[in-house]
């Protein structure tokens, strides 16, 4: 017996490969976005060659600063579109979400797929049971020269989950522990495939397991689908990790490290200026429709603090739209931004300054991540964001939210 990643690369290579063997995939996907796009462009015209080998894998997607933040950012992606039309490569989608988002949405991404992308969370695409590996713009130069690149074969660590998660306690707050518990470097160069609980969760959730798991060092991450061909089904694993999810609690990241996991009790009164919501872990509708209800349930935001809320994609925004969340989170005082990264990386739309305190959906707090290195960023769920955004301070959502209201948006 092999483990999913084994199985799925053999299946690639055409030949049995094992962990720490060095493979040559040819990937099912090749995702760039504006910046490791505008990285890989410069690398290939370095080499003094603009060829693609598979135009028909390459999918363009511009996500990190739309619409663009500078004159730079402009003829950055100006210069990719240009470079699209050249080379035959159709499947550009420009300013309609996040790259992880749309892989999905799009269907890209799918079961048994492997996707190599331009981005460190690209590991994201575990969710639908695809494995997707994430790589610098230089690196992916040379996938969209040839078509395929090496890389050495993960090792497998299953995260068995097992319980149910309690009232007020989200996937967020699983994927925050389970860093927590590893630590940043507990994965490095691993596949981290989450069993039991996880398979029973909505896809939104499986996606945030995953993309959380990059910040434990993973080279990619693995959610099994409830039902499925044999071969997408769990194999061997190299260790196990078990934790019993009725004992997860809501959790923040603390400065300055994703692994820095306390229980929201343990800083309970920290006063906060901003509140993010959004980006390729937490900007999914049900994340949203959460937060809005949330803040809705207590009575508003207190007047000290801004919020901007940034959807994962197009459709989602369309869907809050529909059904009168969008007009609700702008009757609220949110500034809702156009779909894509808005904030996550410090370059606009929200970015903080040095007395900011924030509490972002998000997957990093390092300084300087959204702005200023002097601001404090604290991860949290949106559940956990949307009491901050009420109270001015952070709190535990179990203690601050009216029962039926945790049990209306609990899981999301």
């Amino acid at each position: 017996m092999a483990t999913v990643v084994e199985r799925f690369l053999s299946e690639k290579c055409g030949e049995r490969v094992e962990a720490g063997d060095v493979a040559v995939v040819e990937p099912d996907v090749i995702m760039l976005h504006d910046g490791s796009g505008a990285t890989a462009l410069r690398t290939l015209r370095e080499l003094g060659t603009e060829r693609v080998k598979r135009p028909d894998r390459v999918v363009l997607i511009f996500d990190h600063s739309v619409p663009p933040s500078s004159v730079e950012a402009a003829n950055r992606q100006n210069e990719l579109l240009a470079f699209a039309r050249r080379h035959g490569i159709e499947r550009v989608h420009v300013d309609e979400g996040v790259c992880h988002q749309i892989l999905v949405e799009r269907g890209y991404a799918r079961p048994g797929r492997v996707i190599f992308g331009g981005d460190s969370h690209t590991p994201t695409a575990g969710g639908v049971a695809a494995l997707g590996f994430g790589f610098g713009g230089t690196d992916m130069a040379f996938t969209l020269l040839y078509g395929e690149l090496w890389l050495r074969v993960p090792r497998t660590i299953r995260v068995h989950v097992t319980g149910d998660l309690g009232p007020g306690v989200t996937a967020k707050d699983l994927a925050l522990t389970i860093v927590g518990e590893l630590g940043a470097g507990y994965a490095d160069y691993a596949v981290l495939e989450y069993t039991g609980l996880p398979e029973r969760l909505p896809v939104g959730d499986r996606m945030c397991l995953c993309n959380l798991a990059t910040e434990a060092g993973a080279k990619s991450a693995y959610v099994p689908p409830a039902e499925g061909p044999e071969r997408l089904r769990p194999g061997d694993a190299d260790e196990t990790v078990e934790l019993d999810a009725s004992e997860v609690e809501p959790v923040v990241s603390v400065p300055d490290a994703v692994d820095r996991v306390r229980p929201v009790g343990d800083v309970q009164g920290e006063e906060i200026t901003r509140v993010f919501v959004g980006s390729c872990t937490n900007g999914r509708y049900r994340d949203i429709r959460a937060f809005t209800e949330a803040l809705d349930a207590l009575g508003g935001p207190d007047p000290n603090v801004r919020i901007v809320v940034v959807p994962a994609s197009r459709r989602v925004l369309l869907r809050l739209a529909r059904d009168g969340t969008l007009e609700r989170l702008i009757e609220l005082g949110a500034s809702v931004a156009p779909p894509g990264c808005g904030p996550c990386l410090g370059e606009h739309l929200g970015v903080l300054g040095d007395d900011d305190v924030c509490v972002s959906t998000a997957n990093r707090n390092f300084p300087g991540r959204m702005g200023s290195v002097e601001a404090d960023i604290y991860l949290a769920s949106p559940l956990t964001a949307a009491v901050a955004a009420a109270r001015g301070e952070l709190a535990d959502p179990r203690e601050e939210l009216p029962r039926t209201a945790l049990e209306r948006v609990s899981g999301s």
